[in-house]
């Protein structure tokens, strides 16, 4: 139909055309989506597999995704953790660069600061070490035994290697390594005979006659005298050191010891910083096995 029979019929030729052109454009659009639809279809599948529902799974005869073994992603370690870790193997690097000369004469004559330089003199005129091998000397509480700390590159067991450069600037009987103490905690020990002058002395007289057990220094008490002096409190705990890690295993398999007719119950005793945290009320500064929640 032309234009002239659009006129003689009554209708507007223009219209119509117009009509048809955005008949036409709305195909062309339909056609550009649909070709996008299945483009980005087909990248799915290359990218990532469509997963399989669980009947689909049952027809192949694969177990469902439920009864697949989880992977358990590793947790991170909290920042007290680290932190705890941490200075525990600072504190473990400075041990290993410790050594105790024992000596039997107690506030002897020590000139620390001329006796490290001449030390250092002699390791590197002897082994032309480029830096110096001592960091410090000092007393010992005691101050009876003599206290070497290496700097960061050496340690105890290098100074035990090269004894026989550095022992004449000192007066000692025998070095000894700077070894972690090996502590036990008695729950349930009679307070009342250990109160007067030399209780702890008296202490560890009694654990040693009867019990074997050679104990390093002496014992200490976790509750506070006032506490201990009080009539009411009967029994407390003490802590006190062994000689070494194989005897604390043999006590602690025995899980009791004799103190003033007593029978004791004897534990590992574990070192808690302000960081350790309770696994049962969330608090810090004790662990769970000891929470009084």
């Amino acid at each position: 139909m032309d234009y002239t029979q659009s006129i003689l019929i009554g209708e507007n030729p223009f219209i119509k055309e117009k009509e048809k052109e955005e008949e036409e454009e709305e195909e062309e659009t339909k056609d550009v989506l649909n070709r996008l639809i299945e483009e980005v279809r087909a990248l799915r599948k290359e990218v990532a597999p469509i997963k399989e529902t669980y009947a689909e799974r049952l027809k192949r005869g694969l177990p469902s995704s439920s009864s697949l073994p989880s992977l358990s992603l590793s947790s991170t370690p909290s920042p007290f953790s680290r932190s705890s870790t941490s200075t525990r193997s600072k504190k473990k690097q400075l041990q290993e660069r410790k050594l105790v000369l024992i000596t039997d004469k107690k506030d002897q004559p020590l000139d620390t600061f001329s006796i490290r330089n001449k030390v250092n003199q002699l390791f590197a005129s002897k082994l032309q070490v480029e830096k110096p091998v001592l960091a410090s000397i000092a007393r010992t509480k005691g101050k009876q035994n003599i206290l070497l700390t290496t700097t960061e590159e050496y340690n105890a067991d290098f100074l035990v290697k090269y004894k026989d450069i550095w022992h004449n600037c000192f007066t000692f009987q025998r070095e000894q390594k700077l070894e972690p103490w090996v502590q036990v905690i008695a729950h349930r020990v009679p307070t009342l005979p250990f109160l007067g002058e030399g209780g702890s002395k008296l202490l560890k007289e009694k654990i040693e006659t009867f019990n074997p057990i050679r104990i390093q220094g002496l014992p200490r008490w976790i509750s506070s005298s006032v506490k201990r002096h009080n009539p009411q409190t009967r029994f407390s705990c003490i802590v006190f050191t062994i000689e070494s890690e194989e005897k604390r295993q043999e006590i602690l398999k025995q899980k009791e010891i004799l103190i003033a007719g007593t029978t004791t119950k004897v534990v590992k005793y574990l070192e808690v910083s302000p960081t350790t945290q309770c696994t049962s009320c969330q608090k810090f500064g004790h662990i769970g096995d000891r929470c009084s929640t």
